[in-house]
């Protein structure tokens, strides 16, 4: 990776999108991919590890059905690349959000 590619967001190195999949393109399927990608949109595109967001929102915005990005999520958290909290800003019950803190190399 050279060093135009990457750069910092506090301790987080900060990769493209593509290098993301570049680099985890072997560990990750595809719907993974899309679940992350919408993360790295909300995340480290307008400069942040973390967002909030609703599991009828990731549906929406990566195509896949709500059931879906709660499996990924829970995988993706099992692997390492998410981080789930209760959002506390959000007052719908329904459909509360969570706030995501999103790694772009797994956290151990």
């Amino acid at each position: 990776m050279s060093q135009k590619d990457s750069h910092q967001l506090g301790d987080q190195p900060i990769i493209s999108f593509e290098g993301f999949v570049n680099r985890w393109r072997h560990g990750l399927r595809k719907g993974q991919f899309k679940v992350c990608e919408v993360l790295y949109q909300k995340t480290y595109a307008v400069g942040t590890t973390e967002c909030v967001t609703s599991f009828s929102e990731l549906a929406q915005l990566s195509g896949l059905k709500i059931r879906q990005c709660f499996n990924i999520i829970s995988q993706l958290e099992a692997l390492g690349f998410v981080e789930r909290n209760r959002s506390i800003t959000s007052s719908n019950k329904k459909d509360q959000g969570s706030l995501l803190r999103f790694h772009l190399f797994p956290k151990k």
